[in-house]
């Protein structure tokens, strides 16, 4: 059945190349056809996760490129941070807010 759609589809030329370049449901390049169910599920087949370094419960990011989406692992980035320069600057804005708080408290009593 998915022949015969693919075929009614994409005309006999690309259903050709698509007969030639399967190998058993996964395509060259790694490319793989999926079907989208109930409420958009899609399953990303084991092999297809693997390569992608997408594991149970982690969370990938869904781009939308012109009319494709580009499905890639969403992989954390470990940050080091210098808290006394988070401390500097947190104290710089909490300067800044003071002076505003104090001039518009001063606005209000004059």
């Amino acid at each position: 059945m998915f022949w015969l759609i693919c075929l009614l589809s994409f005309g006999w030329l690309t259903f050709l190349r698509l007969v030639s370049l399967t190998i058993s449901q996964q395509f060259i390049y790694g490319t793989f056809i999926l079907k989208v169910r109930k409420r958009g599920v899609v399953v990303l087949p084991k092999e297809l996760r693997t390569k992608a370094g997408i594991e149970e419960d982690s969370e990938v990011v869904a781009e939308i490129r012109g009319n494709e989406v580009l499905l890639r692992s969403l992989k954390p980035v470990i940050v080091r941070v210098d808290w006394a320069s988070v401390e500097k600057i947190l104290h710089e804005e909490n300067k800044v807010e003071e002076e505003k708080l104090h001039k518009i408290l001063k606005e209000l009593r004059s």
